[in-house]
């Protein structure tokens, strides 16, 4: 099953050919229901393929809401230049002159650590670990938290990726306006772009009557993932955000046009990631996006994982192309390859057996 909107001047006959064979990559990565939307210049098209709940053959649509995992992160970094654009905020202040009572267990960290440090991950601060099980739900709790924290890498040289930063950031947001994250990308962004399919909670994300759900592929068989009450409650601004395909295409738009992105998606620190023959891992980092070169074009992306579902985002602003895929499915790389597939199709590039090359590596990170 793949549905699709009309044949528009930028999709060519190169991306035909790569719609024409989502179905067969979807049953051949056994990935239950995927959506992906393009825009390439101004002109927009969505594909999908598949379930959004397999029991009821219910289709995975532009419209379905998923968890888009770290994908959350670069909407917090929006959050922050909307707060930028009134002047409450400035990228390069040190954030303890916008919280009193921050304390740091690094003095240069207390001292220098700004919000552009922060959303670059930048600062040498880690806690990724303790962040993943930090269940404290108050200002005081996480300050507490916060000060415990060991700085494990050089201040402005070491990309140490953690959501904690992103929490910090959200901090920052609630003590400059008196609004909690949630409330910011709400009103500012969310209702005053008519993007209505989203939730900041898997709970509120039910409440769409639009959500997927997630699957895990065993011994070719598909095993649904139900996430747990305290799951579905959790509001985190590092991964519990959840979106369309429709909406995060819409939003790649509203990016480009905003004047803070220029300077979101200027390469801030190098992340040093393993040196493997796959384009989507990040040469730097910067303001919640990762940033590379994809076959010489400059581009700035994110990928995001929840139990049960995978998305990715990517913007080449300077081919005016923008790409939001998700998926049901935990723990594959399918979202990956059909990027590389529609970018090489998008920029009429030379033909890269992708496929091959996904499940070598596949099998190398998962078995």
């Amino acid at each position: 099953m793949l549905s699709a909107s009309s044949k528009s001047s930028h999709f060519n006959n190169s991306v035909e050919s790569v719609v024409q064979s989502i179905n067969d990559f979807r049953m051949r990565w056994r990935v239950p229901g995927i959506a992906i939307g393009v825009s390439c210049r101004g002109e927009q098209e969505f594909y999908c393929s598949g379930f959004s709940d397999i029991e009821r053959s219910l289709p995975f649509s532009p419209r379905t809401v998923i968890p888009i995992g770290s994908v959350t992160k670069p909407f917090i970094a929006h959050a922050v230049s909307l707060m930028v654009s009134k002047g409450l905020l400035e990228w390069e202040v040190p954030i303890t002159d916008y919280i009193k009572g921050l304390r740091f267990a690094d003095q240069e960290i207390q001292a220098k650590a700004s919000l552009a440090d922060f959303l670059s991950m930048r600062t040498g601060l880690d806690g990724y670990k303790e962040w993943q099980t930090f269940e404290g739900g108050d200002s005081d709790e996480l300050k507490a938290f916060i000060s415990r924290i060991p700085r494990t890498g050089v201040f402005r040289e070491s990309y140490i990726y953690s959501g904690l930063s992103f929490a910090i950031a959200a901090m920052v947001l609630h003590e400059v306006s008196d609004r909690s994250w949630t409330e910011i990308l709400e009103a500012e962004l969310f209702r005053a772009n008519d993007m209505q399919d989203h939730g900041f909670s898997w709970k509120e994300a039910l409440e769409t009557q639009s959500t997927s759900k997630g699957y895990i592929c065993k011994e070719s068989e598909w095993t649904e993932l139900v996430l747990s009450p305290t799951e579905q409650h959790l509001v985190r601004p590092d991964c519990t955000l959840c979106m369309s395909t429709r909406d995060l295409l819409k939003w790649t738009g509203i990016l480009r046009s905003n004047v803070a992105f220029k300077k979101m998606t200027t390469p801030h620190v190098l992340t040093h990631f393993p040196d493997i023959p796959l384009d989507f891992w990040p040469e730097s980092y910067g303001l919640g996006w990762g940033c590379r070169t994809y076959r010489g074009h400059s581009m700035a992306y994110h990928r995001g994982s929840e139990r049960g579902f995978r998305s990715l985002v990517a913007i080449l602003p300077e081919s005016e192309i923008a790409i939001a895929i998700l998926s049901n499915c935990d723990r594959n790389l399918l979202i990956h390859l059909l990027l590389n597939q529609f970018l090489d199709a998008l920029l009429n590039h030379s033909y890269i057996p992708w496929e091959p090359v996904f499940e070598a590596y596949s099998k190398q990170i998962m078995g």
